[in-house]
């Protein structure tokens, strides 16, 4: 199987190599909306297969979904508790990431209406940050980072 990954990553590599003339002219001219999605990985020279990012991007995403609910959990148990809403938002890190994704969801490009409540793109976006929050190492989750994510979901969707 190691054997077969690698011959067609190598495979891959030479028809990213002969694309690149015409990618590049694609660039200059600007690249069509229905071509983006091919081009973003080409322009960001992934040269090996996708699978197991996709494999660890799955991964990330179920943990994001089960840290996202716990932290929804924890939030109502506190509001049981003592009728105030609980600790601080600071109070962990989960409780954090989901104070700053729901203040950023509601702020990011609100105009295009593709990520407001009822948007098209708004879970999408709640999953992309919630897996990039499941990342445990690198940089910590931070305000305004949706804004990042959203325009490349602009350009994959």
């Amino acid at each position: 199987a190691t054997a077969t990954a690698a011959a067609n990553a190598n495979a891959n590599a030479a028809t990213i190599d002969s694309a690149l003339p015409q990618l590049r002219q694609l660039c200059v001219m600007g690249i069509p909306a229905e071509l983006r999605r091919q081009a973003w990985p080409l322009l960001l020279s992934m040269r090996a297969p996708l699978e197991p990012s996709a494999a660890k991007y799955n991964l990330l995403r179920q943990e994001g979904e089960t840290r996202r609910a716990e932290a929804r959990r924890q939030a109502e148990r506190a509001l049981d508790d003592d009728g105030e809403g609980g600790a601080d938002p600071g109070f962990s890190r989960d409780a954090k990431c989901t104070s700053l994704i729901a203040a950023d969801l509601g702020r990011t490009f609100p105009k295009l209406g593709l990520f407001g409540e009822a948007g098209p793109l708004r879970e999408v976006l709640a999953e992309v940050l919630w897996s990039y929050c499941s990342l445990s190492e690198g940089l910590p989750y931070r305000q305004g980072m949706s804004h990042l994510a959203a325009v490349l979901l602009l350009h994959l969707h």
